[in-house]
């Protein structure tokens, strides 16, 4: 039964990390991830911040798919 929440609770940690890698991926100019960075409003993004901001989104959102579809699978075969 333990084994049971964990798996829960780490199958919703891999979708909350897909989540926040999609929303920095597909909107990187946004106000919550100038929030996130400490970056303030009137600053101006540079293609390199843009890409930077692409690579972390799409990093974040391989790592919490696999969390989250090794938990799903965790479940179903045990």
């Amino acid at each position: 039964m333990l084994a049971l929440v964990l798996n829960l609770f780490t199958t919703l940690f891999g979708l909350l990390i897909s989540v926040l890698g999609l929303f920095y991926l597909l909107k990187p100019d946004s106000d919550w991830v100038r929030w996130i960075n400490n970056i303030p409003e009137d600053e101006i993004y540079y293609d390199a911040d843009l890409l930077r901001f692409g690579v972390i989104g799409f990093i974040a959102l391989a790592v919490g798919a696999a969390i989250f579809f090794r938990s799903i699978m965790n479940i179903f075969v045990s």
